[in-house]
């Protein structure tokens, strides 16, 4: 929750930004789950598309059967990244240290990356082949960043939006 835009999450929802706010941290301080708190913004707003980017959410079985059965009409861009690269960030930025509950702490880092993308992957592989088609695709990175445009209409596609070409090239002065 932590990473929700406050101002933009307050307009959308009719409010200003410091009754929000302190809506907000009633969640936080409650240990509202995120699912109830996207309830709440889709509710308050049905014309906006809530995006979440949480690639822990795979880590764990179930967890994105959870979400697929609260928001039966979610989308899913599964984002699939060579695991040479992602291995060496997780080593790079020691994200084991912090994934000790999950896999056994004696695996030295490399060990420990790749299981969690083997796991990240299979879990989102899995919950994906049980949605229908309709509801999901899945998206190299490397195809990604080297042909954008190609794999921004896909996902535009997806989500029923008209792609743009300056989607292709987001940092560009349009």
């Amino acid at each position: 929750l932590r990473y929700m835009p406050i101002p933009e999450c307050a307009s959308r929802c009719g409010e200003s930004v410091a009754d929000f706010g302190s809506t907000f941290r009633g969640w936080e301080l409650a240990g509202t789950p995120v699912t109830d708190v996207y309830q709440h913004l889709h509710e308050a707003d049905r014309s906006t598309m809530i995006v979440d980017k949480s690639p822990p959410y795979s880590a764990q079985p179930g967890i994105l059967d959870g979400i697929g059965a609260q928001f039966p009409n979610a989308k899913f861009v599964h984002l699939v990244r060579s695991p040479h690269d992602v291995i060496r960030s997780y080593v790079r930025m020691q994200f084991q240290r912090g994934n000790r509950r999950l896999f056994e702490s004696d695996r030295n880092p490399y060990q420990a990356g790749e299981a969690i993308w083997y796991a990240c992957n299979a879990n989102a592989e899995t919950f994906l082949a049980k949605i229908g088609t309709d509801r999901h695709c899945t998206i190299r990175y490397e195809e990604l960043t080297s042909d954008p445009a190609r794999s921004l209409k896909t996902i535009c596609d997806l989500l029923d939006r008209e792609f743009e070409p300056e989607m292709a090239d987001p940092y560009s002065l349009h």
